[in-house]
């Protein structure tokens, strides 16, 4: 089970999420642990019941979005952080994540990427959403899965639509050892298959994925 803190001031943006989260249709078990108001209540729940990924509104009463995160990393280092915004400034976007936000979804979004985001910060990974399509994530995705060259050659292939076959080409290796390639970057990666692969490929984009020097 996957326990949700929603931390937004607008009252039908938690109900809403928390009915669309405990009734969503995936192969996740979410259940929305508590939701509130302030960044304030936010901490009183959390030092009494911890949630496994935090969706948290970067504009609050009382206190940024920030400070609540770095309050919380303080008691728990690893917890996902995930903001939902309105504000799709990628300065801001780029300073969260530096300072250990696992993720970023619009409020212009649907619910469904919502569970995208959480998915993907569950199994390791940054979601960040079309919105900010022009953030550089290359260094946080680096410093997180830390691809070998070759590896990260094969995923922007990978990203480009190119199929097995077409890998072995360009590279000129055989396909068996695309495959061996690709077993050890969903390891790395921590995705199940390649259909998954492909749409993290897909995500992160051809020229931010995490290579080795």
């Amino acid at each position: 089970m996957i326990r949700i803190l929603i931390v937004d001031d607008h009252q039908i943006i938690r109900d809403g999420l928390a009915l669309y989260l405990q009734n969503c249709v995936n192969d996740l078990d979410i259940r929305v642990a508590d939701s509130c108001s302030t960044g304030w209540q936010a901490l009183q729940v959390f030092q009494h019941n911890r949630p496994d990924v935090v969706l948290l509104d970067y504009s609050l009463p009382d206190m940024n979005g920030d400070e609540v995160m770095q309050k919380m990393h303080d008691l728990e280092p690893d917890l996902p952080v995930i903001f939902l915004t309105g504000n799709t400034s990628t300065q801001i976007a780029e300073d969260l994540l530096n300072s250990g936000a696992r993720g970023f979804v619009g409020k212009s979004l649907g619910a469904t990427d919502v569970v995208d985001a959480i998915t993907t910060v569950i199994r390791g990974g940054i979601y960040v959403d079309a919105s900010f399509s022009s953030l550089n994530i290359r260094p946080l995705l680096k410093k997180r899965f830390g691809l070998s060259e070759r590896e990260c050659q094969i995923l922007k292939l990978i990203a480009s639509g190119r199929a097995g076959y077409e890998i072995a080409d360009h590279l000129n290796i055989s396909q068996k050892t695309v495959s061996t390639y690709k077993k050890r970057i969903r390891e790395k990666l921590d995705v199940e298959n390649n259909m998954d692969l492909m749409r993290l490929a897909v995500q992160y984009g051809q020229d931010d994925i995490a290579c080795g020097e």
